[in-house]
């Protein structure tokens, strides 16, 4: 279909098809209509997970010490607190101490080292999960936002030099290039 609408605009330029080009012009303008909604509910989405993220980690991390090793919600809880170098949900190592079998030492995902025991005052990640899980949310919605807008623009400017261009050809009895070429041959 892009390919296609590409074709039809180069085809249009180089025939001077008024027609042709605002076609492209008017699926480019949709193009960019529907690029604007997907912004939007962007926007609005990312409002939701934010608001959705904070409860559901505190409720993962809360049953994580009742769950059995292969547990979907374990392994997300201990890829999260590994990968994003954190420990606990809301006050960081703090929070584990709730749990007799972790009031001696952390879970594994907590330490710096992996091999080693750690405890909330030795060898452990400080920082909560639930600002660092956030945050990782921001940068990739941010970086999603930037592409949609930056091809919101791209996809604005083509439509109107599409309609320029087409304005152009009405404008000069369907002879925009003729024009150009006749003052190259005068020279």
């Amino acid at each position: 279909m892009v390919k296609g609408c590409s074709n039809n605009c180069c085809w249009g330029a180089a025939n001077e098809s008024r027609c042709a080009l605002l076609t492209y012009g008017i699926i480019i303008g949709i193009g960019v209509f529907l690029l604007l909604i997907i912004a939007i509910l962007l926007a609005v989405a990312l409002t939701a997970i934010r608001e959705g993220t904070k409860p559901y980690l505190k409720e993962i991390m809360t049953q994580y010490p009742h769950l059995d090793e292969n547990n979907t919600n374990r392994t997300t809880v201990e890829n999260i607190q590994t990968h994003l170098e954190c420990c606990g949900w809301e006050k960081g190592p703090q929070d584990w101490s709730q749990f007799d079998q972790f009031k001696s030492k952390l879970p594994k995902s907590c330490c710096k080292d992996l091999a080693d025991v750690c405890t909330a005052d030795t060898n452990s990640y400080t920082e909560a999960c639930t600002e660092k899980v956030l945050n990782a949310l921001n940068l990739i919605f941010g970086i999603v936002l930037v592409l949609v807008f930056s091809l919101l623009l791209i996809e604005f400017l083509l439509t109107c030099f599409a309609c320029c261009l087409a304005c152009a050809v009405g404008n000069n009895s369907g002879r925009v290039l003729s024009h150009v070429q006749y003052h190259k041959a005068a020279a």
